[in-house]
């Protein structure tokens, strides 16, 4: 897949810019697990065990121990890790009173530093298949191209509705959300949501309607939030 491709499709259709550098690091499920926790993930399986992002690695250990831990521990799964991001779960590793999740984490980090070099955001993939799918690849870098145009939904369902609705526009089957999604690899949440994005779009007729449609919708979420 021609990712630059798609995402300049993207860019076009949604009235963004075109920023990013789209590399990723290949990762272990254990590996992703950690940083999703430490980072705030609000899905439940996370926030169950720590809803504040300053905090969370006072509950590390509980939540590693947890059947909620292993989530992520199958199939493919995907995040972005942002410069700022980095620098703030390092500090909050150095806090943790277990020596060997301390050392392990600022192990992964430390590849994680190397990797982005002197870029701004960081893919971090885990899949137990040999090759990591082109769709889940397409979905985190979504989430950088949304990142770098400051495109974020505080409310997680909506986030991830929004970033799965643009993955399949570059995909080109982005129409099926209005009648069948059943061919669709993504979680059902995403999925219930892209649908409700697919509505609110289909009311916009130009790529200044569509991206003015996600601010007021960023806008009216995160001050409810």
């Amino acid at each position: 897949m021609d990712y630059k491709e798609k995402l300049k499709q993207i860019v076009e259709y949604f009235g963004l810019e075109y920023k990013g550098r789209f590399i990723y690091m290949e990762c272990t499920h254990r590996e992703v697990t950690l940083h999703n926790f430490l980072s705030g993930c609000p899905v439940p399986q996370y926030a169950n065990h720590g809803s504040m992002k300053d905090d969370r690695e006072k509950y590390l250990q509980d939540f590693m121990n947890s059947e909620d831990s292993k989530y992520d521990h199958r199939g493919t799964t995907g995040t972005v890790i942002s410069r700022k991001g980095l620098n703030q779960a390092i500090i909050r590793v150095k806090n943790l009173d277990s020596s060997e999740l301390r050392e392990e984490l600022l192990d992964i980090y430390r590849r994680i530093a190397e990797k982005m070099g002197e870029g701004v955001n960081l893919v971090l993939v885990a899949t137990d298949k040999k090759t990591v799918p082109e769709d889940l690849l397409l979905h985190e870098f979504v989430h950088e191209l949304n990142n770098e145009n400051n495109l974020r939904i505080n409310e997680w369902k909506w986030n991830e509705g929004l970033v799965t609705y643009m993955a399949h526009y570059g995909l080109g089957d982005y129409h099926l959300f209005a009648t069948d999604t059943s061919g669709f690899l993504d979680s059902r949440e995403y999925i219930e949501y892209g649908k409700k994005w697919h509505e609110l779009f289909s009311k916009t007729n130009s790529p200044l309607e569509r991206r003015q449609l996600i601010q007021s919708i960023i806008d009216s979420k995160n001050f409810s939030s």
